[in-house]
């Protein structure tokens, strides 16, 4: 553990934290396009920092096994980034019909 992956990890807990404000003003509004956003964009500042997060630890081998293949790592890092990159889509689809995202 040191310093940095430390703020990113409090930085990570920040958008959890907002999950039950975006999920209740989602289900106050379910067909408002901004309350969709809200929640899209609160999801997406999730996946991304779990991706800096994961990202910051295995970059250099900071905090991961020296012996960890590299296939792993940018497979894992892809995989943590599909999410962030659904949620885009949905957000664009709310502009057009919010109560299919």
């Amino acid at each position: 553990m040191d310093r940095p992956l430390l703020w990113i990890n409090l930085l990570f807990l920040l958008w959890v934290a907002l999950v039950p404000f975006s999920t209740a003003l989602l289900s106050e509004y379910p067909t408002a396009q901004i309350a969709t956003t809200v929640y899209g964009l609160n999801l997406i500042a999730i996946g991304l920092t779990l991706a800096l997060h994961w990202w910051y630890a295995t970059v250099e081998r900071r905090h991961v096994d020296a012996d960890i293949h590299p296939g792993l790592v940018r497979g894992a890092l892809v995989r943590t980034l599909m999410a962030p990159a659904v949620y885009v889509v949905a957000i664009a689809v709310s502009f057009f019909r919010p109560e299919l995202s």
